[in-house]
């Protein structure tokens, strides 16, 4: 017995550095990308441009590993070899100058980046099944924390010195994460019978509710892309600076971190579908309070949507997904929905929006994309909809 909570006690520690790790890297990697665009002088057609490389990279790539995981059964080998090479190649990104050298780089560099989130989000919602008591949505608000920290540090060290310390933090913190996920004994997916060897993705793409989230969410990713990628500019517009970015984004994840804690308690309660659409509308909200006249201050405090948003958004489609899918398939039915929506609406949205804030300029763009967003959030709740009228009627 003794020996089995120290086993769970192994296990929730690995966990919970991984998911530090793991959004260490994000917060190097997601607010601050756009912002070393921009201070290398670079257009929003450009910037757009480099977005929608990377955007398709995720759509090829990125079922692509959540495949091979599955081929392998483990999460574990696939996300740590991940880890390895992307602690190894983005400090080349300090020692690029020309546009066309940066546009290749990050489409390579997303190669081995673009799967990240899903798998990690695979290996720890499955992996601390074994362990009694455990909610998700703890481990997630951990990995949120994390976030705000460095966030908000590296919008301080940014504004005092250069952009360019945000890679060499990357990959410092992709290389210490390779190591913790070396250590931990679980690789992240459920058992299944032997002679299951092949894994028909067809079974995913018949299921009514698998598509149809998938379709709701990228138009939702398509609208939300916008702020996603092109906050910095909207907030310069306004009179904003890097430090305050940064807190802006400090505060996105800090506002994630309740929400994440109370996601899996809110799930058993309302239902996975149920917080989804409630996270959809809140995603509206943002958008359009992004497009009203405010001051940098107020704009800084429209990040905090991000709780009652991605931070239901997050859990709530991992298990919704997962309860669409077969054992066999758990990786693949979450690493396919995301590269559609995630690379697809990556694809649309930075080019549109790339081009918009071009030619319409960037407030009228957030009151396209507020539009936008409702419509997910409309076309999410008719599709449900008929989907239990249809099983109703089986």
């Amino acid at each position: 017995m003794q020996k089995i909570e120290k086993n769970y006690k192994k296990l929730k520690i690995g966990f919970y550095t991984l998911e530090t790790c793991h959004f260490f890297i994000l917060a190097c990697y997601i607010p601050y990308l756009s912002t070393f665009l921009v201070k290398r002088g670079y257009t929003a057609t450009q910037v757009g441009l480099i977005f929608m490389v990377n955007s398709i990279v995720v759509l090829l790539m990125q079922s692509v590993w959540g495949i091979v995981s599955d081929k392998l059964r483990s999460v574990k080998k696939v996300y740590t070899f991940l880890m390895f090479v992307i602690a190894a190649i983005i400090p080349i990104a300090t020692l690029l100058q020309g546009f066309t050298e940066i546009l290749i780089f990050f489409a390579v560099f997303n190669l081995f980046y673009c799967s990240i989130n899903s798998l990690c989000d695979t290996w720890v919602s499955q992996g601390i099944k074994s362990i009694p008591n455990q909610n998700y949505g703890s481990y997630r608000a951990w990995g949120s924390l994390a976030f705000t920290f460095i966030s908000f540090l590296l919008g301080l060290i940014i504004e005092e010195y250069r952009i360019e310390v945000i890679f060499f933090a990357l990959s410092l913190f992709a290389l210490l994460n390779g190591v913790n996920s070396m250590a931990i004994g679980h690789h992240g997916l459920p058992e299944v019978k032997k002679e299951v060897k092949k894994l028909n993705v067809s079974q995913l793409l018949r299921n009514f509710r698998y598509v149809g989230f998938i379709i709701c969410v990228l138009i939702l990713y398509i609208a939300t892309n916008l702020k996603f990628n092109f906050f910095y500019q909207r907030l310069m517009l306004a009179g904003g600076n890097d430090a305050l970015y940064g807190i802006g984004h400090s505060l996105a994840a800090l506002s994630e971190v309740p929400f994440m804690i109370l996601s899996g308690f809110l799930i058993r309660k309302y239902t996975a579908e149920n917080t989804l659409k409630f996270s959809m509308f809140m995603y509206f909200l943002c958008q359009l309070c992004c497009s009203f006249n405010l001051s940098p201050l107020a704009l800084t405090l429209c990040q905090l949507f991000s709780g009652p948003s991605y931070g239901i958004f997050a859990l709530s489609s991992v298990i919704y997904v997962d309860s669409l899918s077969p054992p066999e398939l758990k990786t693949s039915a979450l690493t396919i929905a995301v590269s559609i929506y995630f690379g697809g609406g990556g694809i649309l949205g930075s080019f549109l929006w790339g081009r918009a804030i071009d030619t319409i300029g960037i407030i009228n763009s957030f009151y396209a994309s507020a539009g936008m967003a409702l419509v997910a959030f409309l076309l999410f709740v008719i599709i449900t909809r008929v989907a239990k009228k249809k099983e109703s009627a089986v």
